[in-house]
């Protein structure tokens, strides 16, 4: 009796280690993903940072020609309203 106690206990503990080591396989399988996913999400925001930079920078390279047009624009427009009375 005290034999066939033991030895189903022993089963019971052995199915909940076997339990308990499935669970912690499936935690690291979510760890390992997650930081994949975080992986992939600083380089995306690597990308983006540097896509913002070099629109920055081609910001800096328009903004000069947009004052120089708008110059030319303010220079012109009485020349185009003294046109338009003739």
């Amino acid at each position: 009796q005290e034999a066939s106690n033991g030895s189903s206990k022993l089963a019971n503990g052995v199915s909940s280690l076997d339990n308990g080591l499935s669970v912690m396989k499936q935690g690291q399988e979510k760890l390992y993903n997650g930081s994949v996913k975080a992986e992939s999400g600083s380089s995306q925001l690597v990308t983006g940072l540097n896509d913002s930079l070099s629109g920055m920078k081609e910001l800096q390279v328009a903004l000069p020609n947009l004052t120089n047009g708008t110059e030319i624009l303010k220079s012109s427009a009485p020349k185009l309203a003294e046109g338009t009375k003739q």
